[in-house]
C-alpha cells in the first residue's frame, strides 16, 4: 500500500467537510486529520487506498460520527423508586431503588444510563454498575443483605451519543435502612385535649381530640 487519502462528509456520498487529503500509507493503518466541526453534526469517513501499481480501492465509516464535545446536561437522583420523590428512610433490608429525571443532551441525545449502589458516595459495593436505556427512570436491586442503620447512596450517570461518549452524574444523598420498630417505653396517649387527664366523655357531636407523648 502506498497512500491512504482520508475524506469527511456529512454523508457517505460527499466530502464536504474534508476534500479527499492524501497520507503516506503506515504500517498502523492511522491517519488523522485536525478539524472543527459544531456539536451536533454527523459527519463520515470516506477513506480512499492506492497500492504501489495505482489500483484504488474507496470505502466509508459504517455509520456517522456524531460529533459532541459536551457532556450531557444534568438532571436530579434521588432514593426509591417513586419519580420525584427522595426518601429518607426505609424499612426493606433486601431492595435498594433510586429514581432520577432532568437528563439530557440537547446536541447528541442520551444514549444510556449507568446506575449502581454503595455504603459511600459514588461507590458500588452493593450493586455493581448497571447499564440502562435512556428511557429509564428509575432502578431497583433485590435480593441483598442491608444492614440496620446503615445509609446507602445510589449513583446515576448519564452518558451521550457522541463521539467523546461525554457523561454526568449524580449522587444520591442516601437512604437510611431501619429494621426497628418505635420505642414506646414512657409513651401514653389520652382523649382529650388536657393532659394528662383522660376524658370520658364529650359534648362534640363533630370533634375528637387526642394528646399523645
Amino acid at each position: 500500500m502506498r497512500e491512504v487519502d482520508l475524506g469527511l462528509g456529512r454523508t457517505r456520498y460527499d466530502t464536504e467537510l474534508l476534500d479527499l487529503t492524501p497520507y503516506n500509507w503506515n504500517k498502523e493503518g492511522f491517519v488523522s486529520h485536525p478539524i472543527v466541526v459544531a456539536d451536533g453534526t454527523e459527519m463520515w469517513a470516506i477513506l480512499m487506498l492506492t497500492n504501489n501499481v495505482d489500483f484504488e480501492t474507496m470505502g466509508t465509516s459504517k455509520g456517522p460520527l456524531l460529533i459532541d464535545s459536551s457532556p450531557p446536561l444534568c438532571g436530579e437522583a434521588g432514593d426509591g423508586q417513586q419519580w420525584f420523590n427522595d426518601i429518607t428512610y426505609q424499612r426493606s433490608a433486601t431492595t435498594l431503588c433510586a429514581n432520577w429525571d432532568g437528563f439530557s443532551d440537547p446536541d447528541s441525545g442520551l444514549q444510556s444510563y449507568t446506575v449502581y449502589f454503595g455504603t459511600m458516595p459514588n461507590t458500588s459495593n452493593i450493586v455493581e454498575a448497571e447499564v440502562l436505556s435512556p428511557s429509564a427512570h428509575d432502578m431497583c436491586a433485590e435480593g441483598l443483605t442491608l444492614e440496620h442503620n446503615h445509609t446507602y447512596y445510589a449513583t446515576v450517570s448519564a452518558m451521550n451519543h457522541g463521539h467523546l461518549h461525554l457523561t454526568c452524574g449524580r449522587i444520591t444523598n442516601g437512604v437510611l435502612v431501619d429494621l426497628t420498630n418505635p420505642d414506646a417505653t414512657g409513651a401514653w396517649a389520652k382523649d382529650g385535649d388536657k393532659p394528662p387527664t383522660d376524658m370520658e366523655f364529650s359534648n362534640s357531636a363533630s370533634q375528637v381530640m387526642n394528646a399523645t407523648r
